[in-house]
């Protein structure tokens, strides 16, 4: 067993085809995390060897003590002998001796690797959505959202594992970003990936609201109006309801354009978003009753433009 940390052209021509199968965006991001620096992040490639020939591996990404675990192959051919559960072992050994705080995953709901994951020490998030959640040290991960005073910053690459928590939070508002895809308590794991293509090509834009050395504890992203046809932008704007006071804050550092129209949706409780998003520029336009709803909500749908 070998914990490999980027950047790594050597391991890059062995992991990489490994892991081919995952398909994009997760193939962009295993390529990038192979060889160059993630900004603050830690991506950490835990890999099983036998003979020298990779037959297991698992990847983490993580930053300030928050983790999140992906990226879990094991060669067909080599399934049944251990291998994972062996890896997980040493991950979640190295996970805990370094400090390590709380540690995410999604996987499917009471399936064989769900099962797994329970045997060290993962519990289930949201029955029953695939999420699961290890936190190896109380009483830090309760202290990740106190109420503090946090700075805004472009989003980088250590917010993909922190953001991954903070939308795991079962407090806060339900439409908590379009753009991400995340409603209630939701893996925004993939979606993420796709925003910083867009980031990465300048065809969106992202800022975050973080605790200096700590959790990322709101997003804003501005991004292409992707239902249909249109030069319109879609802005999201979500903060842990600890950090509302700092909506404007974070708004404020968005660089919203003259003379092209930019929408945004919220979900009818979100006051003090509503309010922060009309402080802004926005007006109301459509409220639809009951619109929103899931297995555990249903609520009004408020959408807001500024033209």
């Amino acid at each position: 067993m070998l914990c490999v940390e980027p950047p790594t052209e050597a391991w890059k021509d062995r992991i990489a085809p490994f892991l081919s199968h995952k398909g994009q965006p997760w193939n962009w991001q295993i390529d990038r995390h192979l060889e160059a620096p993630a900004d603050e992040m830690e991506a950490r490639f835990y890999v099983a060897l036998c003979d020298e020939v990779l037959i297991s591996h698992i990847m983490t990404a993580e930053f300030a003590g928050v983790a999140t675990l992906s990226h879990v192959f094991t060669n067909p051919e080599r399934r049944g002998l251990g291998a994972a559960s062996i890896l997980m072992g040493a991950l979640c050994d190295d996970f805990r001796r370094r400090g390590g705080v709380v540690m995410n995953l999604g996987t499917r709901y009471e399936g064989n690797a769900w099962r797994i994951y329970q045997r060290f020490g993962f519990e289930g998030v949201r029955p029953p959505k695939g999420l699961m959640r290890w936190v190896a040290n109380q009483q830090r991960y309760e202290q990740l959202y106190a109420a503090g005073q946090a700075g805004v910053r472009a989003v980088q690459w250590q917010d993909w594992p922190l953001l991954h928590a903070l939308l795991l939070e079962g407090r806060g508002d339900w439409l908590r970003s379009r753009t991400l895809r995340a409603y209630g308590v939701a893996s925004v794991e993939g979606s993420f990936l796709e925003l910083m293509q867009k980031v990465s090509a300048d065809q969106a834009g992202a800022w975050a609201l973080a605790v200096p050395g700590g959790a990322t504890v709101g997003l804003a992203s501005l991004a292409p109006f992707a239902d249909v046809p249109s030069e319109a932008l879609q802005l999201d704007v979500y903060v842990h309801p600890s950090f509302e006071r700092q909506l404007d804050e974070l708004l404020s550092a968005v660089e919203l354009p003259n003379g092209r129209s930019v929408i945004s949706y919220l979900d009818g409780a979100s006051v003090e978003r509503q309010r922060a998003l009309e402080q802004a520029g926005f007006g109301v336009t459509c409220k639809l009753k009951g619109f929103c709803q899931d297995e555990n909500t249903k609520c009004d749908l408020v959408i807001l433009v500024r033209e």
